[in-house]
């Protein structure tokens, strides 16, 4: 899967990438908010030291956030990893 941020950076998420999200039981079956976190975030973080890049949305129903690592690679993204935090 391709999905373009809010900054026009192309963010990969390999199926590698979706196995390691589904170890996190709160977020089967929840790839949408990994999409939509990318595309529109609330907040942005980056560790350009690390190559790293945390995007971060507000999930009402949850009453948390998302949270998706990304790896900056070549100016392309590959997610890491995504779990709901309570930032």
């Amino acid at each position: 899967m391709k999905f373009v941020d809010k900054f026009g950076r192309i963010i990969i998420l390999t199926d590698d990438g979706i196995k390691h999200i589904y170890k996190h039981p709160e977020m089967q079956n929840k790839l949408y908010l990994v999409e939509n976190t990318i595309k529109f975030p609330d907040s942005v973080e980056e560790d350009l030291y690390r190559s790293r890049i945390y995007y971060y949305k507000y999930i009402k129903q949850e009453k948390r956030n998302v949270m998706i690592a990304t790896k900056l690679i070549n100016n392309k993204g590959y997610v890491l990893t995504a779990y709901l935090v309570e930032k």
